[in-house]
């Protein structure tokens, strides 16, 4: 967990708020194309899909929480 820490701390201190979203456009496009060459795989495997979406946004949704929290303890 560690690594993943200073990973975000340095993606913090070197990216400013335009790289954070061109990093979102590209992804975006990304999964487009994906979803376009293996649509028979997204359309089987798409609550599996949804699932695994949900859990990360469960986490980052649960992440920002305990932050605010620790901010506002303080």
């Amino acid at each position: 967990m560690s690594f993943l820490t200073s990973l975000e701390n340095r993606i913090k201190q070197n990216f400013n708020i335009w790289d954070l979203a061109m990093i979102k456009w590209v992804g975006i496009l990304f999964g487009l194309l994906v979803g376009a060459y293996y649509a028979d795989f997204i359309k089987n495997n798409t609550t599996i899909l949804v699932a695994i979406l949900l859990l990360i946004g469960f986490w980052l949704a649960f992440k920002m929480l305990k932050k605010i929290k620790i901010i506002n303890s303080n």
